[in-house]
């Protein structure tokens, strides 16, 4: 580090726009799960200076103890974020549905707006994200289509950097996204105790650009659409489960009115 370099200014402070005390919980949650990847990513990069280093001892010591501490701080986060977010009191998994499916829809409008609002659809479509509008919730193939949406928004994220690298505010935006995204599958899984049963590969682009564009536009659109299933899927659930126990109450119920 060049001691003559000027400190860089502290960074705004963030901006809580949510009003809900449950949107702040989520917020703080999505905060430390960024952390957490932040770790991860600075964890892989001091591995690679180390190699690098190792030759220098002064410089490979230092990146030793760097790590050390990225590892620490990245052990206490990740294990903050398994509680906090996954945790009955935080974990509401319609609500999680809702705000994230909302935050997709902010991710396609300032997409579409910096890339052009008549895109059209690319054809092939996604059919990791496409679902009958009467289907049955299916824990772990949700888990699998969630974990399809975080690797196709990373590449639209990717994308992003190249074709526009100066709209930092559509780059925040994404990140924010996959940050719901992956708050919404850890809720699924600490809700229903399940895992996606197969490894899902990251989607490929298209070459051209416009390919490219139109690629994420349907994706996004695509997820935006399957999010509003599984936010009506959840609630329709609970609807026939709350009508379930109201029954069995009902027939438990008459049965000793017809004893008594």
């Amino acid at each position: 580090m060049d001691p003559s370099a000027s400190v860089p200014a502290s960074p705004p402070a963030p901006d809580l726009r949510h009003h809900y005390s449950y949107e702040k919980k989520v917020y703080g949650c999505g905060v430390i799960v960024r952390l957490r990847d932040w770790g991860q990513n600075v964890r892989g990069e001091l591995e690679s200076i180390i190699s690098f280093s190792g030759s220098d001892r002064n410089h490979g010591l230092l990146g030793v103890a760097c790590a050390c501490m990225v590892l620490l701080v990245e052990g206490l986060v990740a294990r903050n974020a398994a509680t906090k977010c996954t945790a009955g009191g935080s974990c509401k998994l319609r609500e999680m549905a809702n705000l994230t499916r909302r935050q997709m829809r902010d991710s396609l409008s300032d997409f579409d707006k910096v890339n052009g609002e008549h895109l059209g659809t690319w054809l092939p479509g996604f059919p990791e994200l496409e679902v009958h509008l009467n289907s049955t919730l299916d824990a772990s193939k949700v888990l699998c289509s969630l974990t399809f949406m975080v690797e196709g928004l990373e590449k639209i994220l990717e994308d992003q950097n190249d074709l526009n690298p100066t709209n930092i505010l559509l780059h925040n935006v994404l990140r924010e996204t996959i940050t719901w995204v992956k708050m919404l599958k850890d809720c699924m899984k600490h809700s229903f105790k399940v895992e996606c049963p197969k490894k899902i590969l990251p989607p490929k682009m298209p070459e051209y650009t416009f390919e490219r564009k139109q690629w994420s536009h349907t994706l996004l659109m695509s997820a935006e659409k399957y999010l509003g299933w599984l936010q009506r899927n959840i609630t329709d659930r609970k609807a026939r489960q709350i009508s379930k126990k109201t029954l069995h109450a009902s027939s438990t119920g008459s049965k000793y009115l017809k004893g008594s």
